[in-house]
C-alpha cells in the first residue's frame, strides 16, 4: 500500500485476530503527518505481521494498542513528525517512534527485524514502548536509526518511557548493505 492518508490500514475489532503476510507500506501519512500510523490495533485485538515492509511511512509505521507479534519484518526510513493531535505524545506519532509505538495497555513483541535509518524528532527513533511490555524477542537489529533534534542521537533499540532509556537490540548492529 503505498501513499495512503491517515494509515492504509486501521485495525479496531474487539477480541478478533488479524494477520497481515508479505506486505509492503511505503510512503503512508495523514495530510498533517500527524498520524501516519499503518496498523493501528485497537485494544483486546490481537494482530500478527510477518515478513512485511515498511518504508518511508511519516507518522510512524506500526502503532500498537493490543496485542501485537511482528516477525522478520523491516523497517526502514520511517520518521515520527513532532506534530501530534493531542497532549498524549506517545499515542499520535508525536516525535516518538520512527518505526513503531507500543502504546499504554498494549503488548508489542518483534523477532527477526530490522531497523533501518528511521528518525524521530524527540525519542525512539525505531521503537517506542510506553511501559517493559514492548519485547525484544531476539535476532533483531538497528543500524543508525537518529534523534534528530538532539544531536542525531542514535537508539538502535526499545526505547521505554518508564525507564527512559534505550535498550538496544539484543541482535546488535544490522549490515549495511
Amino acid at each position: 500500500m503505498k501513499g495512503a492518508q491517515i494509515g492504509s490500514i486501521t485495525i479496531e475489532a474487539l477480541r478478533k485476530g488479524v494477520k497481515l503476510i508479505d506486505m509492503e507500506f511505503e510512503k503512508n501519512s495523514s495530510p498533517e503527518e500527524t498520524a501516519g500510523a499503518i496498523v493501528v490495533a485497537g485494544m483486546q485485538t490481537s494482530t500478527e505481521v510477518y515478513d512485511s515492509v515498511f518504508t518511508e511511512n511519516v507518522g510512524t509505521a506500526l502503532q500498537n494498542f493490543g496485542r501485537m507479534l511482528v516477525m522478520n519484518s523491516k523497517f526502514n526510513n520511517n520518521t515520527a513528525t513532532g506534530d501530534f493531535l493531542s497532549n498524549d505524545v506517545e499515542k499520535q506519532g508525536g516525535g516518538v517512534g520512527g518505526a513503531a509505538i507500543n502504546s499504554e495497555g498494549g503488548m508489542m513483541f518483534f523477532s527477526g527485524c530490522s531497523f533501518k535509518g528511521n528518525n524521530a524528532e524527540k525519542k525512539a527513533p525505531a521503537v517506542w514502548s510506553h511501559d517493559g511490555s514492548g519485547i525484544d524477542g531476539g535476532n533483531n537489529c538497528g543500524l543508525v536509526n537518529r534523534i534528530t533534534t538532539t544531536r542525531n542521537d542514535v537508539c538502535d533499540g526499545i526505547y521505554f518511557k518508564s525507564t527512559q532509556m534505550c535498550q538496544p537490540f539484543a541482535g546488535g548492529s544490522c549490515p549495511s548493505v
